[in-house]
């Protein structure tokens, strides 16, 4: 099977997963420069996180100007809107300078902080095309070409499924604050945080009330 057969078999076999998206709540970023590209991939990932079961209010979506305000936009969004994955949608066409590569490197590095850092599922769903027709077909905009989106989107179901079967009983709070078995900031890192600082009070009012009495 030559490369471009291997490649078609790969993408029907990622888009024929059977995923139950009920109870989930996505998040999409997407950006606003080649907005046709962008809306078709957009799309396409909003239909297929619906065909899959996920509520359409429980479909969240931020736009914002480039790919170099994505993995800003991401951060705002995990911390504010209690998602289980986000989805990072822009296009990136390479023109006569640098520019490209540096947007393309930072945009790359932004995503994956967020996931070593948040706790929470981004998908890197950056196109990085040399020209227009590349990103047309990444797209499904071309005869043969397909949408991406829906690989996007089925990939965030499925990390945000592990994210959920990993978490620990009381969701990723390590205080146990949670009610619902999951932490309402959905973060590692705001958790240990809260509860470093609850453990530096309680000791500073031990000390405090030590030298009171002494």
């Amino acid at each position: 099977m030559h490369a471009t057969g291997v490649k078609a078999a790969a993408l029907a076999a990622l888009s024929s997963r059977a995923l139950d998206g009920r109870g989930l709540r996505i998040g999409i970023c997407y950006t606003k420069w080649n907005d046709e590209v962008i809306a078709a991939l957009r799309d396409g990932a909003v239909s297929t996180l619906k065909e899959a079961g996920v509520a359409e209010s429980d479909i969240v979506l931020f736009s914002v100007p480039g790919a170099y305000e994505l993995p800003y936009a991401a951060s705002r969004m995990i911390s504010s809107q209690n998602v289980d994955a986000v989805i990072c949608i822009g296009c990136l066409i390479k023109g006569d300078t640098m520019h490209f590569e540096y947007i393309c490197e930072a945009v790359t590095q932004g995503i994956k902080d967020l996931n070593l850092n948040t706790g929470v599922p981004v998908l890197f769903g950056v196109l990085a095309c040399l020209n227009e027709s590349q990103a047309r077909a990444r797209a499904g905009l071309e005869e043969d070409g397909h949408n991406h989106g829906v690989e996007w989107a089925q990939t965030a179901i499925e990390m945000a499924q592990l994210r959920r079967a990993t978490e620990t009983s009381n969701g990723c709070c390590p205080l146990g604050f949670s009610k619902e078995g999951k932490c309402p900031m959905r973060s590692h890192w705001f958790c240990h945080a809260t509860m470093i600082t609850v453990i530096a009070g309680s000791i500073a009012l031990g000390m405090h009330i030590v030298n009171k009495r002494a």
